[in-house]
C-alpha cells in the first residue's frame, strides 16, 4: 500500500486539490456567504476592523476573525470572489496539512496520506469553498489546535501549548466558545481512558493563553455594543456583545432562549452525513460499527474523542445546519482512512464504494437532465461514461480500487455540479446580474426594497442600502432612487403616482433552497417570482421612457 501511494500520492492529491481550485470560480450562493462577503468588503474599504455592519446597521451574529482575514485578503487581492475564497481555501489546506500530521502521529504514513485524500474529496468540504462561511476556517483551526494540544503532552511541550492556544483562540473568535469543547475532548477523553497523567498545570496555562488571545474579540464587542447601550439590536436596547459572545450565540441556541432559535432534530446529523461526507459516508458508518463492535482504544481513540462528543453536542442543539459537521471532517477522514486501509482487501468494501460511485454519478446526471442545463444530454453522457470507466479500471478489491472508485465519484459529481448545475441554478439569484446592470448606469442612490439579495450588495460598485417601502416613498420624493424589488412593488408605486422607469426584469428563485418544482424545467416557471431593477421618483425628478 505504501509503495502504491509513493507512486500515486502526488497525482491523486493534485486531482483532489483541483476540485477546490475549481470551487474558487463561479457565483456566490446566497444568503449567508454573500452577506459575510458584504460585511468584510465594508471592513476592507472603510478600514474599520472593530465594527461589524450590514447595510450600515450594527450586526451581531458571528465573531470577527473570518471577517478580519477576508478583509485583509480584499486589501491584497481586491474585492471580488477570488479575494473572498482564497482565505477559505488556505484554511482548508491548513486542515489538510494537520490531518496529515495527525495521521502520521496516530497511524503512520499510509493512513496519513489517504486521510488527506478522503478529506479533500468530501462533498461538503468542496461545497464550502464555493459557499464560504465560517466552516472552512474552522476545518484548519480545529485540526491544528488538536494536533498541537496532543503534542503538548510531549517533552518539548511549551511551543505546542502556545500554538494550540493560539489556534483554539482563533477558532473561538470564528464561531464562539464551544470550540473549546472538541479540543478539550481530544485531550481529556484519551487521558481518562488510558489513565495517563492529566498535566493540569499545562492545561490551566493553555486556558489562560486562550483568554489572552481572544481579548481583541472581546474589546471589539465591548466597543461596538457594551459601550453603546443606546443602540437598537435584536429590537432591544442595552444588548451586550460580550454576553452574546459567551452565552446567547452558543448556549442560547442550545437552550433555545436566544434571539436566534430553531426546532432541532436529534437525528439531523445522522442523515445529513450521508450526503455531506460523500463519497465516504458509508465507509464512515462502517468504521463506526467496527469500532463499537471491537470496543478498542487504539489510535482511533483520539478522532472518536473529538467526533462523538461534538456530534452529540450538535444533535442536542435546537438550531442545526448541515455545514456544522464540516469542522470534524478531518477526524472523519482519519477514521475512514484507517478503516479502509484495514478492510480494503475485502470485496464487499469495493462493491460498497462501487455502489456509491454509481449512485452519485447517476444522481448528478439525472439532476442535470431534470434541470435542463445547457448541453444536458452531452454532459450527462460524459459523466456516466466517466463512471463506467472508473468501474472498469478500478474493478478489484485492492486499496487502489477503493480509492479510485471513491475519488472518481467525487470528481465526476463535482464537475457536474460546479461546471453545469451551479451556473445554471444560481443565475436565478438575480443579485449578481442586477448589480452588473446597475453598475453600467449613471451613479444613483441604490437600494433593495422588501427583497433581500446580499449578492446585489456585494457585487454593486455603489453602497447598497436596505429600505422599506415607506423609506422608498419618502426618499424618492426628494431625489430619484434606483431600486431592486418585486414587480408588484413597482406596479404599486406607479399606481400611487410615482414615476417608475423599469431598467430590467429578472426571474427570481432562492436557488440555494431548491424545490422539486424549481429543479424540474417543466414546472420552474410556476415558482419563479419577477424582480425588477428600476428607477423611482415623484413628479418631475425622472421622466419615464
Amino acid at each position: 500500500m505504501n509503495e502504491w501511494l509513493d507512486r500515486r500520492w502526488r497525482p491523486l492529491l493534485a486531482v483532489a486539490l483541483g476540485l477546490h481550485v475549481l470551487a474558487l470560480f463561479g457565483e456566490l450562493p446566497e444568503p449567508d456567504a454573500a452577506l459575510y462577503a458584504t460585511i468584510a468588503r465594508r471592513m476592507a474599504q472603510s478600514g474599520d476592523f472593530v465594527n461589524l455592519l450590514a447595510y450600515n446597521v450594527d450586526w451581531l451574529d458571528k465573531p470577527h476573525f473570518p471577517f478580519w482575514v477576508t478583509a485583509l485578503s480584499f486589501k491584497v487581492f481586491g474585492v471580488g470572489l477570488l479575494g473572498l475564497r482564497l482565505p477559505a481555501l488556505a484554511f482548508t489546506l491548513l486542515g489538510a496539512r494537520y490531518t496529515f500530521r495527525l495521521g502520521l502521529k496516530l497511524y503512520g504514513p499510509t493512513v496519513a496520506r489517504l486521510a488527506v485524500l478522503v478529506l479533500l474529496t468530501s462533498q461538503h468540504l468542496v461545497m464550502s469553498n464555493a459557499d464560504v462561511r465560517a466552516e472552512p476556517f474552522l476545518v484548519g483551526l480545529l485540526a491544528a489546535a488538536v494536533f498541537h494540544a496532543l503534542s503538548a503532552r510531549e517533552e518539548k511541550w511549551l511551543g505546542h501549548l502556545v500554538a494550540a492556544s493560539a489556534f483554539t483562540a482563533a477558532a473561538v473568535m470564528t464561531k464562539g466558545p464551544f470550540l473549546l469543547f472538541p479540543v478539550a475532548c481530544a485531550v481529556v477523553v484519551p487521558a481518562l481512558v488510558r489513565r495517563e497523567p492529566f498535566l493540569l498545570g499545562r492545561w490551566l496555562l493553555a486556558v489562560g493563553l486562550v483568554a489572552v488571545f481572544i481579548t481583541p474579540e472581546l474589546w471589539c464587542l465591548w466597543q461596538q455594543f457594551d459601550a453603546h447601550p443606546e443602540k437598537l439590536v435584536f429590537e432591544r436596547h442595552g444588548v451586550s456583545g460580550v454576553r452574546w459572545f459567551f452565552w446567547d450565540s452558543q448556549f442560547g441556541r442550545f437552550a433555545n432562549t436566544g434571539p436566534i432559535r430553531g426546532q432541532g432534530d436529534p437525528t439531523f446529523f445522522l442523515h445529513t452525513v450521508l450526503w455531506s461526507f460523500l463519497p465516504w459516508s458509508l465507509a464512515l458508518y462502517a468504521a463506526g460499527f467496527t469500532a463499537v463492535k471491537r470496543r478498542a482504544a487504539g489510535p482511533g481513540l483520539v478522532p472518536w474523542s473529538v467526533v462523538v462528543p461534538t456530534v452529540l453536542l450538535f444533535s442536542a442543539s435546537r438550531f442545526q445546519l448541515p455545514h456544522y459537521l464540516n469542522i470534524v471532517f478531518p477526524f472523519f477522514a482519519l477514521l475512514v482512512a484507517a478503516w479502509v486501509v484495514e478492510m480494503a482487501a475485502r470485496s464487499w468494501v469495493s462493491v460498497m464504494q462501487g455502489v456509491v460511485l454509481v449512485g452519485t454519478v447517476g444522481f448528478t446526471a439525472g439532476l442535470l437532465v431534470l434541470f435542463d442545463v445547457p448541453h444536458r444530454a452531452l454532459v450527462a453522457s460524459l459523466l456516466i461514461a466517466g463512471g463506467l470507466a472508473c468501474l472498469l479500471v478500478f474493478g478489484d478489491a485492492t486499496l487502489r480500487s477503493v480509492v479510485g472508485r471513491s475519488m472518481g465519484a467525487a470528481v465526476l459529481a463535482n464537475l457536474g455540479l460546479l461546471l453545469a448545475y451551479n451556473p445554471a441554478a444560481l443565475r436565478y439569484q438575480v443579485g449578481h446580474e442586477a448589480a452588473r446592470v446597475a453598475d453600467a448606469l449613471p451613479p444613483m442612490t441604490t437600494v433593495m426594497v422588501d427583497v433581500s439579495s446580499q449578492a446585489f450588495a456585494f457585487h454593486s460598485a455603489a453602497t447598497v442600502m436596505w429600505w422599506t417601502v415607506e423609506d422608498l416613498r419618502r426618499e424618492s420624493a426628494k431625489a430619484p432612487v434606483r431600486a431592486l424589488g418585486t414587480a408588484g412593488l413597482f406596479e404599486q408605486l406607479r399606481a400611487e403616482g410615482f414615476v417608475v422607469r423599469e431598467v430590467q426584469r429578472f426571474p427570481y428563485f432562492h436557488a440555494s433552497r431548491p424545490t422539486l418544482r424549481f429543479l424540474d424545467a417543466r414546472t420552474r416557471d410556476e415558482v419563479l417570482e419577477p424582480w425588477v431593477l428600476g428607477e423611482v421618483a415623484l413628479g418631475a425628478h425622472t421622466d419615464p421612457d
